[in-house]
């Protein structure tokens, strides 16, 4: 996919002067295509990787890093329409992943829910009513670009078709961030009996790597991003759909050739809003025929983050939605109660992965005379002072302790910074579990202590929280491949009409700039591509339909 070319211009020493003058990436505005443009391209590898060209099969657009000097002779070629700086992009979320506690399976390595959980969007727009006919599997192949995708999660491994990673020039999108992981489980996680479940549970989902490990590309890596779309497309076929749950204020006209390309090409662009809570939405979600997404609260109000304005076209669920995450990637600490869960409990770094139950002893500082002999096989608390945390966690070790809660006098801000390694020789030791409180809710324990037994774990959470349109724009698309499933001769345009005419209107009557044409509603829009699937009459102006084969997923 990524070629390498070298751009020749006359310029006096251009490898010298290029290591050793300032240099900017460009996107260079060719007239006519690279290959046949009267700007000679050098073949020489040397010149290719001092350069770091780059050009794209859809557009007649190439990249490369160029000195100031470079850059002006470059603009007088006749071949040459124009040369702009990349610009940046960013995901569309507003919040930290927040873990989600969802209930400990009977194996305390793994905190995949003992039961499905079906988050509150799912149904807010419909898509459990659809899926007796259709969970989006015939036909529809989702693309989500974005941070890449944790293709071993067990939410997601039957789901994933394949992908391409910007940056690597391969077809290993491995997730490194988590924000690409989110926004598949919310389009496509299985309905498995575990974990969380997507709007269309059987969509056939396609990861591009075009944002790394925080969250930040550029306009340069969403073109090629879509350029391998569309490719894809044209080895493949089939219909296609694309998730861009990301974003910037910044346009860019190799962006717009692109996007505009592959509807074009009959797929279906839906991307974020934004979150700058203003009146004006952020690119890509402003090209042109690009579908754009406010985000919505539980109540369908406008989340507060939300861009909203002109060129909205629907809103959905967007504010804590829960979904699957990197494996390993977020730990959660707990102390259950029995009747109640302290939501303060934070690991010290260093504790072990598992989960203990007993009574509890109060141990005082944890020095090795204050520490009761009826500790052992009991849960030690250990106010906060004198001794290092791995100290105090290794003398009632000693005394036969199975976990440890940490108490402070007062609250720190920095606890989630606590470790018991003090030295690197402590990386090697094998602490118990041992978490820390807030000094309220220890105070709790430790006036409670030896009365009821509580419950204390350390363990994986592969499911989150997040907030944004990023999360909102997923519910789109979803929905878009549930209806498009069932009528997979149409075209994006009659699809993307289907869904704008059977939205839930909210907010002023009709078409409105905070949420478009509505909140997405998904049963409403299969029944308006497919009627006859829900044993209704033809609409006015039916979409092109084929029966849809039966399906072990049905």
């Amino acid at each position: 996919m990524r070629k390498l070319l070298a751009i020749v211009v006359v310029i006096a020493g251009a490898v010298p002067a290029f290591a050793q003058s300032k240099t900017t990436r460009y996107l260079i505005s060719m007239r006519r295509p690279a290959r046949m443009s009267g700007v000679r391209l050098l073949r020489d590898s040397a010149e290719a990787a001092a350069h770091d060209v780059r050009t794209f099969d859809n557009i007649d657009f190439a990249a490369a890093t160029l000195t100031d000097a470079e850059a002006a002779e470059l603009r007088k070629a006749s071949d040459v329409r124009f040369l702009s700086p990349v610009v940046p992009r960013y995901i569309e979320t507003v919040s930290q992943p927040v873990p989600s506690r969802l209930k400990l399976r009977a194996e305390p390595q793994s905190r995949h829910s003992a039961s499905q959980t079906v988050a509150y969007g799912i149904d807010l727009v419909h898509a459990r009513d659809v899926w007796h006919v259709t969970r989006g599997d015939l036909g529809v192949n989702v693309a989500i670009v974005d941070t890449g995708i944790d293709y071993t999660h067990p939410d997601l491994k039957e789901r994933y078709a394949g992908g391409f990673n910007f940056f690597t020039g391969t077809n290993d999108p491995k997730d490194d961030h988590g924000h690409g992981t989110h926004v598949a489980g919310i389009i496509g996680a299985t309905d498995n009996n575990f974990g969380v479940v997507g709007v269309a549970p059987s969509a056939h989902i396609w990861s591009v790597k075009v944002l790394d490990a925080t969250g930040a590309g550029t306009d340069e890596s969403v073109i090629g991003g879509m350029d391998w779309v569309i490719n894809k497309k044209h080895e493949q076929g089939g219909n296609w759909i694309v998730n861009l749950s990301i974003g910037a204020a910044f346009p860019s006209d190799g962006e717009r050739e692109i996007f505009a390309r592959a509807i074009d090409e009959n797929i279906l662009v839906v991307a974020a809003a934004g979150n700058r809570g203003e009146r004006v939405i952020d690119y890509p979600a402003a090209y042109s025929r690009v579908v754009a997404v406010s985000a919505l609260d539980e109540d369908s109000n406008l989340a507060s983050f939300s861009s909203f304005g002109r060129g909205v076209v629907f809103a959905a669920p967007g504010v804590d939605v829960l979904s699957t995450f990197i494996v390993g990637a977020r730990k959660v600490a707990e102390v259950d109660q029995g009747e109640s869960i302290l939501p303060s409990a934070m690991p010290l770094e260093g504790s072990s992965i598992g989960e203990v139950t007993g009574d509890t002893v109060f141990c005082g500082l944890g020095k090795p005379e204050e520490i009761p002999p009826t500790v052992k096989g009991k849960i030690a608390l250990i106010s906060r002072g004198e001794l290092y945390f791995r100290d105090k966690v290794k003398n009632v070790i000693a005394a036969g302790a199975i976990g440890v809660v940490i108490v402070p006098a007062e609250d720190d801000p920095r606890r989630s910074n606590w470790t018991l390694f003090v030295v690197d020789a402590d990386t090697k030791s094998t602490f118990l579990v041992a978490i820390s409180v807030a000094a309220k809710d220890g105070q709790k324990l430790i006036d409670d202590a030896g009365k009821t037994p509580i419950t204390v774990s350390y363990a994986n959470d592969d499911y989150v929280f997040l907030s944004g349109t990023s999360m909102a724009t997923p519910h789109v698309v979803g929905s878009a491949a549930l209806a498009w499933s069932l009528a997979p001769d149409a075209t994006a345009e009659q699809i993307r009409t289907a869904m704008k005419l059977s939205a839930f209107d909210l907010g002023a009557k009709a078409y409105d700039e905070d949420f478009g044409y509505g909140r997405v509603d998904a049963l409403a829009s299969a029944k308006y591509v497919a009627p006859q699937m829900f044993g209704l009459p033809p609409t006015p102006a039916p979409v092109p339909t084929r029966r849809r084969p039966s399906s072990p997923h049905n």
